[in-house]
């Protein structure tokens, strides 16, 4: 596996020329998580806070968090893992309905 060509195919959304950074910033995460030597898989609940701070400091004014969104979607990338991803509940889209990924 080439890490560095997994990051490079990660799919960002954009709207209006303007990337979402959800997938960035949990990934940005994520690396920081294993910089310091922390456990490689984290429950959400603990995600959740970190992100919602991360992503209101560096995303664009009025735009939604929804901290759940890049779980299921950096997933489909091949580059993040959800455990017992097959039996949560998945939108049309595949974002993960955030009632089933907190628990």
């Amino acid at each position: 596996m080439d890490i560095l060509k997994e990051f490079k195919n990660v799919r960002v959304f954009s709207e209006d020329n303007k990337p979402s950074l959800h997938k960035p910033i949990l990934l940005l995460f994520a690396l920081s998580q294993c910089y310091q030597n922390k456990r490689r898989l984290t429950s959400f609940r603990i995600i959740d806070k970190a992100f919602n701070d991360i992503f209101v400091a560096f995303s664009l004014p009025g735009k939604s968090t929804n901290s759940h969104y890049p779980f299921g979607k950096l997933e489909n990338d091949g580059i993040w893992e959800v455990t017992e991803s097959k039996y949560l509940k998945r939108t049309s889209v595949g974002h993960l309905s955030k009632n089933r990924v907190i628990r």
